[in-house]
């Protein structure tokens, strides 16, 4: 999904289709090398994603917003809907 002449709309949907099937190698195709992701957090501002757990998982609800140019996905951000079980489960 490399083309500059991706609709975003395709972009996407690449991503969750690679997304549902555990293929990592298949979302980085569409990840643009200098991503930003964000992720709200229970003030209202926002983080950069930089995480792991180990075996701990997190389970939350959010809607997400892509930014898609040349073909990849630049910006993603995250809204969640249980920001303070997110920090609970971070800290």
């Amino acid at each position: 999904m490399s083309s500059s002449e991706a609709e975003p709309e395709a972009v996407v949907r690449e991503l969750l289709a690679a997304f549902s099937a555990a293929d990592f190698e298949r979302m980085k195709a569409v990840l643009a090398p200098d991503l930003l992701a964000y992720v709200t957090n229970q003030a209202g501002g926002a983080d950069e994603i930089r995480a792991s757990k180990g075996e701990r998982r997190l389970h939350n609800f959010a809607a997400h917003l892509m930014r898609v140019a040349g073909g990849a996905i630049t910006e993603w951000r995250m809204v969640e809907a249980k920001p303070a079980e997110s920090d609970a489960f971070w800290s």
